[in-house]
């Protein structure tokens, strides 16, 4: 535990806002005058040590420890409760790999890794399934870049997180827009040739408009992640030489939200899963029991 709370990276968790709120702190209110204060607050120096806050409580092995067990606490409940478990042990597996990474003690980047390769095995059963895969994976590529810091491995780690980007949008397509892979009904396509027949070209310009993607805040936060950082890592040897740990905390706090969301949609997806679980039981009961009374009668 002489490592600190937190890697050299500085891996997109709580911590990282923890460390920022001291740090604005330190700006804001100055070093308090008591003995040792002035060789704490280091944590942006990018080495390895177990540094001390100056304003905010110092972070113990064992607050992280029960934070990360609360924070699991919620879906091992629903687990617990649910009539069939096996059937979200990998939702399970995910929420409480990302609740140990969210709130652990010197966790690394490369810890997304456990919760964002399980995932992948149930990325095709529902569109939100899907969703979640494809922003847990980018935060994930996100904040792994950093490790293959050679100059000439940029254009190649570039490309390897944009081909699985774009092959995780393509293979979950029919997932994530069902009518993409419909873009006509049934009645509108001819059997024996497979050809669509359009109403008018007005519909079919319609058609061909809606399947486009289209990019909300969620789409807008992936591409950002980067943008942001790179940008950043860019110009700041050329703008601001004498912050060289910028790039790097700029990288985990813009990840941070990202991590944030997984989890939350995730936990979503466990409750909602063990429910399913729970409702065929009673709903064979109910019928069970309909049709015992409707025999009797």
């Amino acid at each position: 535990f002489g490592r600190g709370l937190c890697h050299a990276y500085w891996a997109p968790n709580v911590w990282v806002a923890y460390n920022i709120a001291d740090k604005v702190l330190v700006k804001l209110l100055g070093t308090p005058t008591v003995a040792g204060a002035a060789g704490r607050g280091s944590m942006t120096g990018g080495l390895i040590g177990d540094a001390v806050h100056v304003w905010l409580p110092h972070v113990t092995p064992l607050a992280t420890a029960l934070l990360s067990l609360l924070a699991m606490s919620p879906a091992l409940w629903m687990a617990w409760r649910a009539h069939n478990p096996r059937g979200s042990f990998i939702l399970l597996l995910v929420y409480c790999s990302l609740a140990a990474f969210l709130f652990g003690f010197h966790v690394h980047e490369k810890a997304a890794l456990m919760a964002t390769v399980p995932l992948l095995l149930v990325a095709g059963d529902s569109r939100d399934h899907a969703r979640l895969y494809i922003l847990l994976a980018n935060v994930t590529h996100a904040q792994l870049l950093p490790l293959l810091f050679q100059t000439q491995e940029w254009v190649l780690k570039i490309a390897v997180w944009g081909l699985h980007a774009a092959l995780a949008s393509y293979l979950l397509r029919p997932v994530t827009n069902p009518s993409s892979s419909s873009p006509a009904s049934s009645s509108d396509a001819d059997a024996v040739t497979g050809k669509v027949h359009w109403t008018s070209d007005a519909d079919a310009e319609h058609v061909r408009w809606s399947l486009q993607p289209r990019l909300g805040l969620r789409g807008w936060y992936q591409v950002g992640l980067f943008l942001v950082p790179e940008t950043v890592a860019g110009l700041q040897p050329l703008l601001l030489p004498g912050l060289p740990f910028l790039p790097l905390l700029v990288r985990s706090v813009y990840c941070l939200p990202g991590m944030l969301v997984a989890a939350g949609e995730c936990l979503l997806l466990l409750r909602h899963s063990c429910a399913q679980q729970g409702s065929p039981h009673v709903t064979d009961s109910k019928q069970r029991g309909a049709a015992c009374n409707a025999t009797a009668l």
